[in-house]
């Protein structure tokens, strides 16, 4: 049994744009041999999720406002609906998501639904990094809008944490 040499590398950019599986072997980006599949997709277990179709009309989509928003964190998923008050998160045993990290606040950040649209507001020390398709934002102490999907880190820039994040969707 030999062993295989793998020279390409793939960059954070390349991840997840197609539906293709990477040719495997390869290494990732901690050097570690990568011999098969371990994607998981987050949102596999969230049913019934309608995609708002982008050629509807103005009338359809002011009928259609965001009603929900999708949060998980590695296998616990919460939703938050217009009429939930909100979710905490952080490493408190009282947050509605609870992540342990040190750089992470006891009570870290606030999602909530304010005249028709989901926010999340940073209320900790370190800050919150979002990404997402308008690109990544570093929020301290303010209050920011989602829209669509994107990842979310709690005192930590995403790069260096990647498996204590949150992934969020608002359909």
């Amino acid at each position: 049994m030999g062993t295989e040499f793998i020279n390409e590398r793939r960059t954070l950019e390349d991840r997840r744009k197609s539906s293709e599986s990477p040719p495997f072997p390869f290494f990732d980006s901690d050097q570690t041999l990568v011999r098969e599949d371990r994607r998981r997709i987050p949102d596999r277990r969230i049913n019934n999720i309608e995609i708002q179709n982008d050629t509807k009309s103005d009338i359809d989509k002011e009928e259609t406002e965001a009603t929900r928003l999708f949060l998980w964190h590695k296998d616990d998923v919460c939703e938050l609906f217009p009429d939930t008050e909100e979710i905490i998160v952080g490493r408190a045993q009282t947050c509605g998501v609870i992540i342990q990290n040190r750089y992470t606040s006891r009570q870290h950040a606030r999602f909530s639904f304010e005249n028709g649209i989901f926010h999340v507001t940073d209320h900790s020390t370190n800050g919150t990094y979002i990404k997402n398709d308008e690109g990544e934002m570093f929020l301290m102490g303010e209050k920011m809008e989602l829209h669509g999907s994107g990842i979310i880190s709690l005192g930590t820039p995403i790069e260096y944490v990647e498996k204590d994040v949150i992934h969020y969707f608002c359909p």
